[in-house]
């Protein structure tokens, strides 16, 4: 139902200092109000004296004076000063103006005969196509072309040092690297792909090659088949479905979820499949009223299955399911990173080896800025820590998104 905003305002009457109204002109005959002619008081017998004839002539003469109707004095435009017109009545009070909408148009004239239309109309329920277009917009996506990209983004990680003591032949000398990844994102309403790798550079060859060793087995590529966000909607209406994916409700487009990952890294490949889909990451793309409406409150997707179609991953066997949760919330600012929402992705099947051999990372933090409606940093965690004395990929990855 289209939501309407009334303003009601009190007649000027009513309004005036919380006076009472001023009070109507007499209904009945009076010097005050019109041409009024006082009734007779008696006949011409009351005012006459056989006794007396001057007293009957002055009392005739007073009766004349009497009966005589008293002339109207003009005033200055043509009016009559004794016969004031009533006061006009009072203007109603002038409609207030309509209240700007959320997204800077005017929120339907209730009074309107056709129910408001200002030119920018919303349908009067939540299925019609213009609010469903509407709510596309929101979400930051054209559904009628699913095939263009809705984040392209590349980041430089933050360099990251490594040092520590190598041996080198019969001597035992000291180390330091430079480790630095670099991130590539791809996506579409339907299709996310990225891209990792790192560079090393250092002052030692030996730890560098041994770093470039480390560094070759994380780097590589994931594609995911994602849910589409016009899925999430029940068809031709502005309303999710009404029996989402366990941990789904309510979530339209800030989150993406993917129903197939495929991972390549220097370690091997892996294909899996996720029931319900598997949230993967924020979308910024969607404005911030998406936000406040989908994510209130921090998420937990529990009991995620994950199959293993395809592997040539050590450990990870074809025909496997794993059973993991995913948990979602809102987090406060972090230094180095800028933006006004934050949330923390964490992912679990069983242990952060595994998480990442499916190509996953236990922890990921997301930066936006909804003015802007972009992403504008991550900071991954992998939960890795190095051994001691062996160069290799760093536990935490930070990217900045220019």
């Amino acid at each position: 139902m289209r939501l309407l905003a009334y303003a009601l305002g009190l007649p000027l009457s009513l309004a005036a200092c919380g006076s009472e109204p001023a009070p109507l002109p007499p209904t009945s005959p009076s010097p005050f109000y019109g041409n009024a002619v006082p009734n007779d008081t008696g006949s011409d017998d009351d005012a006459t004296s056989d006794d007396d004839d001057d007293d009957d002539d002055k009392a005739k003469k007073a009766k004349d004076k009497k009966k005589k109707p008293v002339e109207d004095e003009p005033d200055a435009d043509g009016g009559n000063v004794r016969d004031p017109e009533p006061p006009p009545p009072l203007a109603p009070a002038p409609a207030p103006a309509p209240a700007p909408s959320p997204d800077g148009g005017s929120l339907p004239d209730p009074e309107a005969p056709d129910g408001g239309a200002t030119g920018d109309e919303v349908d009067d329920e939540p299925s019609g196509e213009i609010a469903r277009a509407k709510l596309m917009e929101a979400c930051g996506v054209d559904t009628e072309r699913p095939e263009l990209e809705i984040l392209s983004a590349n980041a430089a990680g933050a360099p990251q040092q490594q040092s520590g003591e190598i041996k080198s032949g019969l001597f035992t000398v000291d180390y330091m690297l430079i480790v630095t990844p670099t991130v590539a994102l791809r996506s579409t309403t339907a299709a996310s792909v990225s891209s990792l790798s790192f560079a090393v550079s250092g002052n030692n060859e030996r730890a560098i090659t041994r770093a470039e060793t480390a560094t070759d087995l994380a780097a590589g590529s994931s594609s995911a088949e994602l849910v589409r966000i016009d899925e999430r909607l029940e068809p031709g209406k502005a309303v999710p479905v009404a029996a989402p994916a366990a941990g789904w409700e309510k979530i339209v487009c800030t989150v993406a979820g993917a129903r197939k990952l495929t991972t390549q890294t220097g370690a091997g490949s892996v294909d899996v499949t996720f029931d319900p889909p598997l949230p993967t990451g924020i979308f910024a793309g969607a404005a911030k009223e998406r936000f406040d409406a989908e994510l209130a409150t921090d998420k937990t997707w529990s009991g995620v299955k994950a199959t293993i179609v395809t592997s040539t991953v050590s450990g990870l066997t074809a025909g496997t399911v794993l059973t993991g949760t995913v948990s979602l919330r809102r987090i406060g600012a972090v230094s180095g990173f800028t933006g006004d929402l934050a949330y923390e992705l964490a992912i679990d099947f069983g242990g952060a080896q595994v998480t990442n051999s499916l190509g996953l990372r236990p922890s990921t933090k997301f930066f936006v800025d909804s003015r802007l409606r972009r992403l504008t940093g991550m900071l991954v965690d992998t939960q890795l820590p190095l051994a001691m004395n062996v160069p290799g990929v760093p536990q935490t990855w930070t990217f900045i998104v220019p």
